[in-house]
């Protein structure tokens, strides 16, 4: 009798492994009792076996066939909401092309702003400039009295002239 035992696995049956002591026939021929041993072991289980296989796809396939058509379902009830999704998507692809489009001209329109807003700014200082000398108009209130002055002058002496005149010309 063979001394070591291994514990198959698979069929939980005890397999013995012979050592090489004996005889080559001998050992072929128990191999071959062995293996006619397991082969009808084999038979009585495969039915056992099947009927298992049988018990637990038969719940498997339901579990399936329930997965597939609760996958129509949400299908069918999310398709329009995955389509609304997409065209807001496009829409908001959009409406940010517009926006880096508007903030381009944005600045552009800020650049002109600025260089307008400097154009006043040098235009306000020379005017101040221009406003600061004719805000000193002394020199002029002193011209335009200079002028009145001497229109007065000369109206006294166009009178004087006329006198002038006119007493020569009693005279002649």
């Amino acid at each position: 009798m063979c001394r070591s035992f291994i514990y198959h696995t698979v069929l939980k049956l005890p397999i013995p492994i012979c050592k090489a002591t004996q005889p080559q026939e001998l050992q072929q021929e128990r191999y071959q009792q062995q293996a006619a041993g397991l082969l009808k072991q084999l038979q009585h289980l495969a039915p056992q076996a099947r009927a298992a296989l049988h018990a637990v796809q038969q719940p498997l396939l339901e579990a399936v066939d329930e997965a597939s058509r609760r996958e129509d379902i949400l299908q069918h009830d999310f398709a329009p909401l995955c389509d609304e999704m997409r065209s807001l998507r496009q829409q908001r692809a959009r409406l940010l092309e517009e926006r880096q489009e508007l903030h381009a001209s944005i600045a552009a329109l800020h650049s002109q702003h600025t260089g307008l807003t400097q154009e006043i700014k040098n235009d306000q200082a020379r005017l101040d400039e221009l406003n600061g000398k004719i805000v000193n108009a002394s020199p002029l209130n002193q011209m335009k009295a200079a002028i009145q002055r001497l229109n007065g002058e000369l109206q006294d002496m166009q009178i004087a002239t006329g006198v002038a005149l006119q007493r020569l010309q009693i005279k002649s």
